[in-house]
């Protein structure tokens, strides 16, 4: 049965770097692994949305409903 590992951290913290080490241990003992990443920045409207918000490019209002909605539509 599959599972699913969940790394999570602020922007930063080196959440990538522990996922294709970590992908790379399993698939080294012979199991398949995927890495899926959100925001996903470049692939939906939303995640360029959160993109430029999180970089300081564009200024959404700071209401968490608005955030929140911008995170839910990139699922």
């Amino acid at each position: 049965m599959g599972k699913i590992v969940a790394i999570e951290g602020v922007d930063g913290a080196g959440k990538f770097t522990v996922s294709k080490s970590l992908k790379a241990l399993i698939e080294d003992r012979g199991k398949t692994a995927t890495i899926v990443s959100f925001p996903r920045y470049s692939e939906t409207i939303a995640g360029q949305a959160l993109g430029n918000f999180l970089s300081g490019k564009t200024y959404i209002p700071e209401d968490p409903k608005s955030i929140a909605t911008l995170y839910a539509m990139d699922r």
